[in-house]
């Protein structure tokens, strides 16, 4: 099995605006895991921790390995 889409972590900070006073909430990604890693028994320990402890909402899996890479178009 590989992964489909990245695994992120997200999680939120908040800040206070200096100038306003008023509280501004930022999503924070980071990325564990890129596409198209092969799930072998150590990935998927960590894909387990990191699920209770970190945050992991979810994690799409393909049989197939799909790596795909956007072109550039310049064309247009």
């Amino acid at each position: 099995m590989y992964l489909a889409k990245r695994v992120l972590k997200t999680w939120e900070e908040s800040f206070i605006d200096e100038d306003t006073g008023e509280t501004v909430t930022i999503e924070r990604n980071e990325i564990l895991f890129d596409r198209g890693t092969l799930i072998d028994q150590d990935t998927l320990a960590k894909i387990r921790f990191s699920m209770e402890a970190d945050g992991i909402k979810e994690v799409e899996v393909s049989n197939q390995n799909r790596l795909a890479f956007e072109n550039e178009n310049s064309v247009l």
